[in-house]
């Protein structure tokens, strides 16, 4: 591999492991009893490399491979590059998991290409992923199954929020550590909150003005570690560069950039993830407890 690795995602695996293709690129790597299991839930991991591929840029590592570790992994996954380490607890045989291979996957582009400069800006890594994971899903499975996907992640979000409290520091896009462990800020809210930073952008763009902006951002900051003002900065130029002034003024003077990154608690825009299918289950549900 000739694409320089960041220190946290160089990763070593041993034991009685076989390897077997799902694909051109793709291929798992588990024990011998958890073949056949692994690759039925994972057949679709070549379709969505594509998909992901089609809405980004092209994938520059070649081969992935996912190695399903004991349930005793302590993580659902870890996207070292060319070998994502799972848990093959996530191998359930209905693939409800299989979001979580994407969301691994699309760290390929989001973590591993584009890499956070600090854990203050965690967000980076993690809201980006969540964002093209899910547009991934859109494509496999429907705009409403990310919807439910993100009222669930929001709902889990707030709840971390509540745990750290509402006015605290770790609950912004921005945590400072003030010498504190890194583990100590990491929840779901660089993910979920980040995710709808970027799905507001989104909103105020146009979904395909929001693609070109996040390949030109891939590309240019490819193989680098970059703060929040990189991001803000290069997002400013491509709304410039994109729309006539008056727009391109309309647009920004929207975004309160600093509520969103560094203001504690809940988004400064409630985005709309609403979607039918949510409110269906959510009555089938309370049905079934009267």
């Amino acid at each position: 591999m000739k694409i320089p690795v960041e220190s946290y995602l160089l990763a070593f695996a041993g034991g009685n492991l076989v390897e077997q293709r799902l694909g051109p690129r793709t291929a798992i790597i588990t024990e011998p009893e958890l073949v056949d299991k692994a690759m039925s839930e994972l057949a679709d991991l070549e379709h969505a490399l594509a998909v992901e591929e089609a809405y980004l840029t092209a994938y520059v590592w070649g081969s992935y491979k996912i190695l399903l570790l004991p349930p005793s992994f302590p993580y659902g996954g870890m996207e070292n590059p060319l070998l994502t380490f799972a848990n093959s607890a996530l191998v359930s045989g209905d693939k409800s998991a299989f979001p979580m291979f994407v969301h691994e996957l699309s760290h390929s582009w989001f973590g591993n290409l584009v890499t956070n400069e600090n854990w203050s800006n965690f967000w980076l890594n993690e809201g980006f992923t969540v964002f093209a994971e899910r547009k991934t899903d859109a494509i496999l499975y429907g705009v409403d199954s990310t919807k439910v996907a993100a009222k669930l992640g929001n709902s889990s979000m707030y709840m971390d929020m509540v745990n750290f409290g509402l006015d605290s520091n770790y609950t912004s896009l921005h945590p400072m550590l003030n010498g504190n462990h890194p583990d100590s800020s990491i929840s779901g809210i660089p993910y979920e909150k980040g995710y709808q930073f970027l799905f507001y952008l989104e909103s105020l763009v146009g979904e395909k003005n929001f693609q070109t902006f996040i390949q030109s951002y891939v590309n240019t900051f490819i193989m680098k570690s970059i703060d929040v003002d990189d991001f803000k900065d290069f997002f400013i130029n491509h709304v410039r560069k994109s729309f006539e002034s008056n727009k391109a003024k309309e647009i920004l003077d929207q975004i309160d950039w600093k509520t969103w990154i560094y203001g504690p608690g809940l988004p400064p825009v409630t985005v709309d993830l609403e979607t039918k299918i949510y409110k269906e289950a959510v009555a089938i549900a309370h049905h079934y407890m009267e």
